[in-house]
């Protein structure tokens, strides 16, 4: 994956050999830009961007990842995966904090809700799921 800055040049380059990438999210955690991505494969990478070096990649577990996205506070990253899959994660250290029932369907999108960090998705159903992490 390739970083750009707002004018179009070229930073970083993260590089990763757990192939293609299709969920990706940025944040600011710790005085540094954390990119989370993740891959067909099921694993969810995180790197520090500013010195383009991987922290961790958590080992598939449930499908590929469909969406990712950080906490409000940048010490939580969830992904859902093309299984229905949520799970929510330490930004730090990977560890597992959380896996929510299981949606029916793929998930698409997820976000959270910047009042409460409300996880939320959005699958091909059209149903809005709501966890309370």
């Amino acid at each position: 994956m390739r970083v750009w800055d707002p004018h179009g040049t070229a930073q970083q380059v993260l590089e990763a050999d757990r192939g293609p990438v299709q969920a990706l999210a940025l944040t600011r955690y710790r005085q540094t830009t954390t990119a989370a991505a993740g891959g067909l494969d099921g694993s969810l990478t995180l790197w520090d961007v500013e010195s383009a070096s991987a922290r961790f990649t958590l080992a598939p577990d449930d499908g590929p990842i469909t969406s990712v996205s950080f906490g409000l506070a940048g010490d939580t990253v969830i992904c859902g995966t093309g299984r229905g899959t949520v799970r929510v994660h330490a930004t730090a250290d990977g560890a597992l904090k959380q896996v929510p029932t299981p949606h029916t369907d793929r998930i698409l999108s997820l976000a959270y809700f910047p009042l409460r960090a409300v996880p939320q998705l959005l699958g091909p159903s059209e149903m809005i799921l709501v966890w309370l992490v």
